[in-house]
């Protein structure tokens, strides 16, 4: 090892040490999403048990061992993919299931499938505004939410302010 350098982070740890805390990190991911997966399902004190549980939603028998849920989905791609079921109403198995980014899960959403937004106003392709988290923002509540924002517009008159709407 003399005259052989190694490459370390910040903590000391050489390259292959630190390959092994990026596996071991989406593990853990993986065996934490199983968890909650589980909890949703089947605990009624968890808060999203009504959302899941509540609606009939169950995990597949083969998956209530960590081993065979693993076995099936293997670890996330990222850190930032999580758990999602392909079919909303389908319950946990290998087929209505993915690893999915963010952006995938907000379009998957029961949420996303509402046709107008909370005053009535129809999601149509024109009155659609997307942030790029994909969420839908209805483009006619953007305008008024803007409108009542903006400072009121005032002008001299007569040795006066006037104030305008």
């Amino acid at each position: 090892m003399a005259g052989r350098e190694r490459e370390h982070d910040k903590r000391g740890r050489s390259k292959p040490q630190m390959r092994s805390l990026e596996s071991n990190w989406r593990k853990v991911k993986t065996y934490v999403a199983w968890q909650h997966m589980k909890s949703r399902c089947f605990r009624r004190s968890d808060p999203a048990f009504k959302d899941y549980g509540g609606r009939g939603i169950t995990v597949c028998r083969r998956w209530l061992k960590f081993k065979n849920f693993f076995f099936d989905m293997g670890l996330p791609p990222t850190c930032t993919h999580s758990l999602d079921r392909i079919d909303n109403d389908g319950s946990y198995s290998k087929k209505n299931c993915r690893w999915a980014t963010p952006l995938q899960q907000s379009r998957n959403s029961r949420s996303a499938m509402k046709t107008h937004c909370i005053n009535g106003h129809e999601y149509t392709p024109a009155n659609t505004y997307r942030k790029p988290t994909g969420a839908r923002n209805c483009r006619i509540c953007l305008r008024a939410n803007d409108l009542r924002r903006q400072p009121r517009k005032k002008a001299w008159i007569d040795g006066r302010w006037v104030y305008g709407t």
